[in-house]
């Protein structure tokens, strides 16, 4: 993940889109014209061409983009009868993203997707095989002198370039030569990279060693005689065909999993699943293992919870530390399945009633950090751009806690700081409130204040998930009175309707402050670069606002939270002060005001609409409501105290 010093703000990002233009060069344009039979794939392609092209250009999800094209729309291309060059053009986009791409990481992506591409070409050209040889020849050969630039691309890509080899070789037209070389070459580097690394042969016991039969496969002994047997081999076939006397990435990332396994059926009981886990965590430190550490620390989440769960733990205290050290380097701070194994690791702890062991963990939990929201954005589909962590680490901790509140004590107060500190991002989709009910229905009378304090912070205290009632009622209409054509409002109402959060409180808030003073940027951390271009292109539907929220702005006082506090009255009043606003303009500031007041109620602890959330709802007497409404407003607050500890 990267830090947040390298990181640009959504603002930074948004204002930076809308300020380019981007064109689609001469050469890409073969792609349109070879999709044109299908709108939603000539759209796709279009909006792919641009994203690519654009200045300021988002590499992963652009490469991630690609790779799917090039393989989900293979069919348009060969169809298309400059089939051959459009062929040419993808797989030079892909190239381009190979050289261009900041990170070495998405750079080979990049060429990994060039060969899932070119082998599903190669796979189903059909009758258009021999049009389409030579651009994939030609591909190849540039992704060889790609591997003579970059050697470590190679090495993680030999179990791709087998793949493609395999399928270029059931073509007796295809070139030998370009196959051999490309292959020999992944090979070569793959030997090259992993016998500069440790010998894994020093992760397990010698003397257990003879038993691991995986592992003596990827020791450098082994890497050695690979690396020879490539280096004389007289049949150029057995570099692509031969997969077990000449392993490729693929087959030796495969080698370590199984290697993994072999370690714990070598050893009983806790031995064996300790030295799983470490041999695990070895792997998970290989930066040539990056592709099986998603397995690898799924195994190490399932072997942690066998060894807890155990009785005799010799030593647990120290396992606990080699775990939580491994799980604070580098990318797996910040990996959500790490999140799995600290739980798995905290819920066995605690069920054992051994308390040093406990709060050790709790220090240890504490120690490796929260995961914040840190929100990038919204995208088109109404979804928050932000931490995908953040979430899962406030469930993980909440269940924890509800399972035994006391001993737990510390680690709520922890939770309760990280929220304040970071802030809380909870969608109506994600339906927290049964976690909360979890908590709630545990023991907390030892730390009801802390759990009262982080009750608070959550803004789940609905029971309409998205919008219901009023508010889809109220959302719907003021976005019917401008016609949906103010896309601000349009925006709202959508991501009102569909990922409704409390960020829609502040997205009114913006949206108010917009047309009172014409500052948009507010507005970018709410709404997608494409809608946010166009608010800069809809002026008049700030203009037609500016003449009723202006002066409330100028008024002094906090604004908009002022409008929070306003009956229908006092909102018919301010809408029609100002002369000039039409009839339908009027009724968009009163029904957006009323909007702002339904989303700040939802999400909001607090005392504004308690007298109508009473009224709306069968759990209390309607005369308790008429009479604790009457008691307020004659000022009798005892009584009204009185009512309210009755009602509750």
């Amino acid at each position: 993940m990267e830090s947040p010093s390298n990181r640009l703000t959504a603002l930074e990002i948004n204002l930076r889109r809308t300020a380019t233009t981007v064109e689609i060069p001469k050469e890409q344009r073969v792609l349109l014209a070879a999709t044109e039979g299908s709108v939603g794939v000539h759209e796709k392609t279009r909006a792919l061409l641009e994203e690519f092209n654009h200045p300021y250009i988002n590499w992963s999800h652009v490469i991630g983009e690609l790779g799917a094209y090039g393989t989900g729309n293979f069919y348009f291309l060969n169809a298309y009868e400059r089939g051959d060059e459009a062929i040419r053009v993808l797989a030079g986009i892909f190239l381009a993203a190979a050289e261009k791409a900041p990170a070495p990481e998405l750079r080979i992506d990049s060429i990994r997707a060039l060969f899932r591409f070119l082998e599903k070409a190669l796979a189903d050209s059909g009758a258009e095989q021999a049009r389409n040889r030579p651009v994939i020849e030609e591909a190849l050969r540039s992704a060889h002198r790609r591997f003579e630039e970059d050697p470590n691309a190679g090495a993680l890509l030999s179990g791709a370039v087998r793949r493609v080899a395999r399928t270029a070789i059931e073509d007796p037209a295809f070139d030998r030569e370009i196959v051999w070389s490309l292959s020999r070459k992944a090979l070569s580097e793959t030997y090259g990279v992993w016998l500069s690394l440790p010998d894994p042969a020093g992760w397990v016991d010698p003397a257990v060693s003879d038993k691991l039969p995986s592992l003596r496969a990827v020791t450098h002994e082994s890497l050695a005689a690979y690396r020879e047997r490539l280096a004389t081999a007289e049949d150029p076939s057995a570099v692509v065909l031969d997969a077990e006397g000449l392993p490729d990435q693929s087959g030796i990332e495969a080698a370590y999993l199984r290697a993994a396994e072999e370690v714990e059926r070598c050893f009983e009981g806790w031995e064996g699943y300790t030295r799983k886990v470490l041999f695990l965590l070895k792997i998970l430190d290989s930066p040539m293992l990056r592709r099986v550490q998603g397995p690898a620390l799924r195994s190490v989440n399932r072997a942690l919870g066998r060894a807890l769960r155990l009785e005799e733990r010799p030593h647990a205290d120290r396992f606990i530390d080699e775990v939580f050290d491994s799980f604070g380097r580098g990318w797996l701070q910040h990996d959500t399945t790490v999140l799995d194994c600290i739980h798995t690791v905290a819920a066995e702890v605690l069920a054992s009633k051994d308390d040093r062991l406990i709060q050790k963990v709790i220090d240890r939990i504490l120690d490796h950090g929260f995961e914040s929201p840190e929100v990038r954005g919204v995208n088109e589909l109404w979804q928050f751009e932000m931490n995908p962590a953040h979430v899962k680490n406030i469930r993980s901790w909440v269940d924890l806690i509800a399972s035994d509140p006391l001993r737990m004590k510390r680690l709520l107060a922890g939770l309760v700081f990280h929220l304040r500190l970071g802030g809380v991002l909870l969608s109506d989709t994600d339906l927290f409130q049964r976690d909360m009910a979890n908590l709630l229905n545990g023991d907390i009378r030892p730390v009801y204040t802390l759990v009262k304090q982080v009750g608070k912070l959550f803004p789940i205290y609905f029971a309409e998930i998205g919008a219901e009632g009023d508010l889809r009622l109220v959302s719907t209409r003021v976005d019917e009175v401008g016609r949906r054509q103010d896309s601000i409002v349009h925006f709202l109402r959508k991501q009102c309707h569909v990922e409704s959060s409390d960020r829609l409180v502040g997205f009114c808030e913006a949206m108010f402050r917009y047309w009172a003073t014409g500052g948009a940027e507010p507005l970018a951390a709410y709404l997608p670069p494409e809608v946010f271009r166009h608010v800069a292109e809809e002026t008049s539907h700030r203009e037609e606002m500016a003449p009723i929220f202006a002066p409330l702005a100028e008024e002094g006082g906090a604004f908009p939270e002022s409008l929070l506090g306003k009956s229908e009255g006092e909102i018919a009043e301010i809408v029609a002060r100002p002369e000039g606003p039409a009839p339908e303009a009027r009724e968009k500031a009163s029904l957006s005001i009323r909007l702002y007041q339904l989303i700040d109620r939802k999400y909001r602890i607090g005392p504004r609409g308690v007298l109508e959330a009473l009224r709306g709802t069968s759990l209390v007497e309607p005369q308790m409501t008429a009479a604790l409404e009457e008691n307020l407003g004659a000022g009798r607050h005892l009584a009204a105290l009185e009512l309210l500890i009755e009602i509750l």
